[in-house]
């Protein structure tokens, strides 16, 4: 039986990194996109992989991705939660707009991916759920404050969503950013690969 990934901004250069190398432990992959189509098609085409088009901070464009991905596989195995937002500036240049658009793009769409996929993973009592963009556990950033108040969130999500579902079986994880790509996509093997502890 087969196993089956659903990536979140699939279409960065992070994002291609990890489909590519779930596809390489052999996973059957889907990612999202919403605005690189070009680097989509091409990441589609070279690993023969579905690509799927959605704005994530839309609930509704949530709902639709996620029946896509289960129509296309029946069940998933793995979610990685990858849609980010990089904004540099000044604590005192940070708009309210500004604020509202990094916790969507970094929290809202986390949250609302991983509440549409999380009861196929119940029903079947297994999972992961792989968050990245928690804070660095040095605790030391020199991030915008928007960015590090984001992925301090990232990282009390992913606790609290662990401690939750792990009577269900589903391991939830997150991966600091800050590292190589490689460094981050080798993480996320190690994650897949561990053995399960209980």
């Amino acid at each position: 039986m087969g196993k089956f990934a659903l990536v979140t901004g699939g279409s960065g250069l992070l994002g291609r990194a990890i489909v590519r190398q779930l596809c390489s432990d052999g996973y059957g992959v889907a990612f999202v996109y919403n605005k690189r189509f070009e680097e989509a098609k091409a990441l589609s085409e070279e690993l023969g992989v579905a690509m799927l088009r959605g704005d994530l901070t839309d609930a509704k464009q949530v709902t639709r991705v996620a029946g896509q991905a289960l129509d296309l596989f029946g069940s998933l195995d793995v979610l990685v939660n990858g849609v980010g937002l990089l904004q540099v500036i000044p604590f005192q240049q940070i708009t309210a707009a500004d604020w509202d658009a990094m916790l969507s793009a970094r929290l809202k769409t986390m949250f609302l991916m991983t509440h549409t996929i999380v009861e196929n993973m119940i029903s079947r009592k297994k999972g992961y759920i792989i968050n990245l963009g928690a804070c660095a556990s040095s605790g030391v950033s020199s991030d915008s404050v928007h960015h590090a108040a984001a992925g301090a969130a990232v990282s009390g999500f992913t606790q609290a969503l662990a401690d939750e579902l792990g009577p269900h079986g589903i391991h939830v994880a997150s991966i600091a950013e800050g590292g190589t790509e490689q460094a981050v996509v080798s993480q996320i093997s190690d994650l897949l690969h561990k053995p399960k502890s209980g």
